[in-house]
């Protein structure tokens, strides 16, 4: 009988620590983004004291560009890529991490109303830009960072962003 209780509480325990996401799990584009959920604003940034322009890109299921829907511990991906100031973005391949001029990066939202975020970037990656102009930006992106874990791929169609993206910085 004792046995049976053993073994009982033995099959609970494997299966609750088997169960549920391994930590060892790469994370990922949040789940339910489509490429849809996405929405771009040129700006401008300023980097070790020279200026960039900056096409800002941001994937999410919240309404990003209205900072007040966005609840705490809201994930989102951000891709950046910057150009000098007196550059286009043309539709191109742009290395992001160690490898270029652009950023791939999974936000988290750590207040109501976006007042803050942490995020963690790619070490490698591209985004490609494939069509661009005021209305649209359509491309795909890819990135790694084996040290925290990431595997960020995907596609957006983006749409501008009514308000300013900066709300979620």
């Amino acid at each position: 009988m004792r046995r049976g209780i053993v073994a009982l509480v033995v099959i609970a325990v494997m299966s609750a620590c088997s169960s549920g996401k391994d930590d060892d799990d790469p994370r990922t584009v949040p789940e339910g983004i489509t490429p849809e959920d996405a929405y771009f604003a040129f700006k401008q940034r300023i980097t070790n004291g020279t200026q960039f322009r900056l096409l800002e890109i941001r994937l999410s299921k919240a309404n990003i560009c209205d900072r007040k829907t966005v609840p705490s511990e809201t994930e989102w991906v951000d891709l950046n890529i910057l150009v000098p100031p007196t550059s286009g973005i043309p539709a191109a391949i742009y290395g992001a991490g160690l490898d270029g001029q652009a950023e791939i990066v999974l936000q988290t939202s750590k207040s109501a109303e976006c007042q803050s975020s942490q995020g963690l970037g790619v070490s490698r990656g591209s985004i490609t830009i494939q069509e661009i102009d005021a209305t649209h930006v359509k491309g795909s992106f890819v990135g790694t960072n084996t040290d925290t874990r990431l595997d960020l791929k995907g596609t957006f169609n983006a749409k501008p962003c009514p308000n300013d993206l900066s709300a979620c910085l």
